[in-house]
């Protein structure tokens, strides 16, 4: 691939997450792909804090924002050595209600890459079916969220076969609930569609990796990661 690559949209990037008005996306996933572990397969779990700040469409007079916590696993599936498909499967606990599963999709591309920094893209879709109780309003809907972004990493070599890899970039983000407050129908959709998200992570010795990621729209949320190799 081309070696040559302006570093000042990396750091131009960097500097446009700070400002951003703050919601939770998806955890976006580590800037590793299969050139980097040798052959070997690669799955991990994520913890999630989630916050969305929605507007009502129709139906009652519902309003967010939503709050949840997910734990779920995630299973890479390697696309030649650029690009992964991602299976998401764990369980969300929404503020005041009862666990349910969530289960998502994802694809991310290395779109280009050098020594010292990478260029990725990425887009996904998650699931769950949400029974929660807010303000005395009893709540079932189904949450569905699908975003795409593009993220910007540096790649910094440290002791013991150790890579630092810091990332950021723009994220576009559709998060809908659809379902009944009271018996009532309601539909409703995010405030904010575009945003940022920034992140740390650490590849280890033997292609296992450790990761914290935070992002950003109406509303803040983060996430912490680990992945194995084997």
């Amino acid at each position: 691939m081309k070696r040559s690559f302006c570093p000042v949209l990396l750091a131009a990037t960097f500097l446009f997450v700070i400002p951003v008005a703050q919601v939770l996306a998806a955890d976006a996933g580590d800037p590793i792909f299969p050139l980097d572990v040798k052959d070997r397969a690669r799955s991990g779990v994520v913890f999630e804090s989630i916050k969305r700040g929605v507007d009502l469409t129709s139906g009652s007079d519902f309003s967010g924002p939503v709050k949840a916590d997910a734990l779920y696993f995630r299973f890479n599936t390697d696309v030649g050595q650029m690009a992964t498909l991602d299976l998401d499967l764990g369980a969300l606990n929404p503020k005041g209600g009862d666990y349910s599963y969530f289960v998502g999709a994802g694809a991310r591309f290395l779109a280009y890459d050098t020594e010292a920094m990478r260029v990725s893209l990425l887009a996904q879709i998650h699931y769950s079916p949400i029974d929660a109780k807010k303000d005395g309003v009893d709540l079932e809907y189904d949450y569905i969220e699908a975003e795409g972004g593009v993220l910007f990493s540096l790649k910094l070599p440290v002791e013991n076969q150790m890579t630092f890899m810091p990332y950021a970039g723009p994220m576009l983000s559709l998060v809908r609930l659809d379902g009944e407050a009271d018996e009532v129908d309601f539909d409703a959709e995010e405030k904010n569609l575009f945003g940022a998200v920034a992140g740390l992570a650490l590849k280890l010795k033997e292609n296992h990796s450790l990761r914290g990621e935070i992002r950003y729209f109406d509303n803040v949320s983060f996430s912490v990661a680990a992945a194995i190799a084997f």
